[in-house]
């Protein structure tokens, strides 16, 4: 009887030591939400239907920004003002330093000093006229949204991303495969895919006077 316990304690260990490398953090790839993401604790799924990437972007090399709205061959953004095509309500952005995305399994940790990619995620985003002094100063801003995950290295907060893990398989063709999968600080974890074509697009950010 206590080999039997001591073989079920065994097998338990072994199973929980799959979750973590001595490289990083390690979720299974084994899913596909057809392009959307799911909030595991609340069980929603939202949709990201339209898959783009920006290989110019201003500030780091890569950027791929998954949506269910439209973005033109650029967006631009200037004191909250979008030029979005249509406005989307749910969005993930990855970030990566390298200048081309290959194939491959990228970590994040936020206990790490470099990391692969950066991410964000966010929902129930609303775009309305914005006013300043009662007077019009954006048509199409970002008047409420949800952050319900980011990378941060501070400590506490709740939306932080711990870990987080990208499968890409066939980067560079009209098939590309995207899956992600990250835990929060307060213990959520979201799991996403996209599978399509990543369109070129060109982040824009412009600076000005917003007051």
């Amino acid at each position: 009887m206590k080999n039997i316990i001591l073989f079920i304690v065994i097998l338990i260990v072994l199973s929980c030591s799959k979750d973590r490398t001595d490289d990083g953090y390690v979720f299974e790839f084994d899913f596909d939400l057809e392009n959307h993401f799911l909030i595991e604790n609340s069980n929603e799924l939202l949709e990201t239907d339209k898959g783009y990437i920006d290989t110019n972007y201003q500030w780091v090399s890569t950027l791929i920004h998954l949506n269910d709205g439209v973005i033109l061959d650029s967006l631009t953004s200037t004191c909250g003002y979008w030029n979005y095509k249509e406005n989307p309500s749910s969005i993930v952005k990855i970030w990566f330093p390298q200048k081309f995305i290959q194939d491959g399994t990228y970590q994040y940790s936020r206990t790490a000093n470099i990391n692969d990619f950066w991410i964000t995620i966010q929902k129930n985003i609303i775009f309305s006229p914005v006013y300043q002094f009662g007077f019009m100063s954006n048509l199409n801003g970002i008047s409420y949204s949800e952050d319900i995950a980011y990378c941060s290295y501070e400590t506490g907060d709740p939306y932080s991303v711990e870990h987080a893990e990208i499968k890409i398989d066939y980067a560079n063709s009209s098939s590309s495969i995207i899956r992600y999968v990250l835990e929060t600080t307060n213990g959520e974890i979201i799991k996403g895919s996209y599978s399509g074509n990543l369109e070129n697009f060109r982040r824009i950010n412009l600076e000005g006077d917003c007051d």
